[in-house]
């Protein structure tokens, strides 16, 4: 509901109130690992003293989502994977329908914008605004490719082919259409991918990860916008501006390890009337400057131990999505919202297929 015009549509004290209802469920699923699972004492004060490291995170930067995230994330130990994702695509195509619905019924206000220099709008369907609409798609999608293992028959690809068009006709959305792309790509070629994944091992998968966060950082730190500068600017331009204003974020408030908080102005694409635009899409570039250099590390280190679980378990399809996810991750803040990614799950449930069929 935050990330959807409906809050625009109710008072302002229901945000609030929605805001203490989530925390309170974060509390509430949190007696699942503490109190209900069979958990050594030990174990449990890891848990405790991790959640408190990123609480610290979450408090310093004024964002919740990331402790939200820790919470359930600790709660679905030992839970089927499988189920996990079918819940989070049931329960976020029910929400996107219910929203659209409101839209199209001009319950709710429209977030609808036009594309720079154009006439051309771009929906966003009761979503906050487009980008976030085709993000929402994009997970989607994913998570219905990783339900199904990549299994997909391939009279139904025209009907992935249909949603990702239909979906930049609505939005007009780039970045979004090209990652959409990308996944369909995996899911046309994924037997040949999974033979390159196996010949490549572990050891460069497990190096991907701490590399990308590295090169993105840094290309985004020594970027300095100049539009004379034709290379970089036309960079900036294709990632609507992430660069620019990453770059504008590094250079202006400073890092530390335990989180800051950044002032900015706008949500995605929404901007307040008369101010100058300011919001740090990156997921990568929030958690180093906004969320600190202990949480990135916590990020980093819990992906490296997801792919080495997936990789144990043979399940090339839970690395794919993850580094789709990751790649999403550097355009976009929704790494660690809940409503959009769904793959971080995969580090403590159960995602050995051979044990599920034997308790079944």
């Amino acid at each position: 509901m935050q990330g959807t015009t409906i809050m625009w549509a109710l008072p302002f004290e229901f945000g609030r109130y929605l805001v203490k209802i989530t925390q309170l469920i974060a509390l509430l699923v949190l007696l699942k690992p503490l109190l209900i699972d069979n958990i050594a004492i030990k174990k449990k004060f890891y848990i405790i003293l991790l959640l408190m490291v990123i609480f610290l995170a979450s408090y310093n930067s004024k964002e919740q989502d990331m402790i939200i995230y820790a919470s359930f994330i600790t709660a679905a130990l030992d839970v089927d994977f499988k189920q996990i994702v079918r819940a989070y695509f049931w329960t976020e195509l029910s929400c996107l329908i219910i929203t659209a619905t409101l839209y199209i019924r001009k319950i709710i206000p429209s977030s609808d914008i036009f594309r720079d220099g154009t006439v051309h709008i771009r929906y966003a369907l009761g979503i906050i605004s487009p980008s976030d609409f085709a993000a929402h798609i994009f997970y989607l999608m994913v998570a219905y490719m990783l339900y199904r293992g990549f299994k997909i028959e391939r009279r139904h690809w025209i009907i992935f082919l249909a949603i990702i068009i239909l979906t930049y006709i609505v939005s007009d959305t780039r970045l979004d259409f090209a990652l959409m792309l990308l996944a369909f790509f995996l899911l046309v070629f994924y037997d040949k991918i999974i033979r390159v994944l196996k010949r490549l091992g572990i050891p460069f998968l497990l190096s991907v990860i701490p590399g990308f966060f590295m090169a993105f950082t840094l290309f985004t730190w020594k970027f300095n916008f100049n539009p004379n500068a034709h290379v970089w600017a036309t960079m900036n331009h294709w990632l609507s501006g992430r660069l620019g204003l990453g770059s504008l974020a590094m250079h202006r408030y400073p890092m530390n390890f335990t989180g800051n908080f950044i002032p900015q102005i706008g949500m995605g694409e929404m901007n307040y009337s008369g101010e100058n635009y300011f919001y740090i899409d990156s997921s990568i570039i929030r958690a180093i400057m906004m969320c600190g250099i202990i949480f990135t590390a916590i990020i980093i280190m819990y992906m490296l131990y997801l792919v080495m679980r997936a990789w144990k378990f043979k399940r090339y399809d839970v690395i794919l999505v993850l580094i789709l996810t990751l790649i999403s991750s550097a355009i976009d803040q929704h790494l660690w919202e809940m409503a959009y990614s769904f793959i971080l799950f995969a580090g403590v449930a159960n995602i050995n297929k051979k044990n599920l069929n034997k308790s079944k």
